[in-house]
């Protein structure tokens, strides 16, 4: 019986990396990307664009209390650049009935972009954008916990 149960566990151990390897893997709930264009010698736009999975969406800027996590945008860490204000969406998020929190809120289920201009500091020949999004997602069904993503992108002077 001993010899039976060592060699039905060693088989299963051995499926299992294999089964493993064949599961997909879990796909963010939301997808970001950045982009830095020099407008000027020393100014530019920042682009931060944010894309819902299908059937997911991604909550608003400002939420009331005791819902989701509001997405957030934070350029604090970058450096040798100043941002004249906040990124502002591309479009005003839908306001929703929600069922999973029983209350109206914000969100967007396509894609979203959010920008900002910049300059970069006097006499700096570059500098580096640290951008970090609080977020939170859901579907129909279920929401992702809050998460963060954080993108960085060097921008130079043009001449």
């Amino acid at each position: 019986m001993y010899k039976f149960l060592l060699i039905i566990s060693l088989l299963f151990l051995a499926i299992m990396p294999a089964a493993k390897a064949q599961t997909p893997a879990q796909q963010p709930p939301v997808a970001w990307s950045i982009a830095a264009k020099m407008t000027g010698t020393d100014s530019g736009v920042l682009t931060i664009t944010a894309t819902p999975a299908k059937g997911w969406h991604l909550y608003g800027t400002t939420l009331p209390e005791g819902g989701p996590k509001p997405t957030a945008i934070d350029l604090s860490g970058s450096t040798g650049v100043t941002f004249d204000g906040m990124p502002e969406p591309s479009s005003q998020p839908l306001t929703v009935d929600d069922p999973l929190f029983g209350m109206k809120l914000t969100w967007w289920d396509k894609p979203v972009s959010f920008t900002v201009k910049f300059r970069i500091a006097d006499g700096r020949p570059s500098g580096r954008i640290k951008a970090k999004m609080t977020y939170m997602a859901c579907d129909d069904n279920t929401c992702a916990p809050p998460a963060t993503s954080t993108l960085f992108r060097n921008v130079k002077r043009s001449k």
